[in-house]
């Protein structure tokens, strides 16, 4: 074998591996600057789970309630037009951040259910929204419809 043979045969080799292993993972790719990188560990560890078992359920592709789809980031960062549902680096001005940090008992804290999101949640959200509310492009921020879960314990 020649040696851009042997070159070749190695490189495609070392390309083989490399997509064999990244396909392998299922972790969002994580931005390089550090407060995105945070965000982007915020988005993985809470708000894509409580997106999926507490909000899509009402806000999807077929039922926009509020003018508001979190089916995937196209969808969240478009669906307020002039009023963002969420601004990134601003909670407060954030329509999402406001719907669910109203009291439990107003009528229309998000999620809708009565029982609100935990304390925990409330601030990871606070967090991931004050750090650039990170959103992966394409499939890996895509958000799927999951059964709808209420833990009571992290209520009691």
């Amino acid at each position: 074998m020649t040696t851009s043979v042997k070159f070749l045969c190695v490189s495609a080799a070392a390309a083989l591996v490399a997509g064999f292993v990244s396909c392998q993972t299922t972790r969002t790719a994580t931005p390089s600057d550090p407060v995105l990188a945070e965000s982007a560990t915020i988005f993985d560890s809470t708000v894509k789970g409580v997106l999926e078992h507490r909000c899509i359920h009402c806000h999807h592709d077929a039922a926009i309630n509020g003018g508001l789809n979190f089916q995937d980031r196209a969808s969240v960062f478009a669906s307020g037009g002039k009023e963002a549902f969420i601004i990134p680096g601003k909670p407060r001005e954030s329509k999402v951040w406001q719907a669910i940090f109203r009291p439990k008992s107003h009528p229309n804290t998000m999620p809708g259910d009565g029982w609100g999101l935990t304390q925990e949640q409330t601030k990871g959200f606070l967090k991931w929204i004050e750090t650039g509310a990170y959103w992966p492009e394409g499939k890996a921020g895509k958000l799927k419809t999951r059964k709808y879960e209420i833990q009571l314990d992290d209520y009691l």
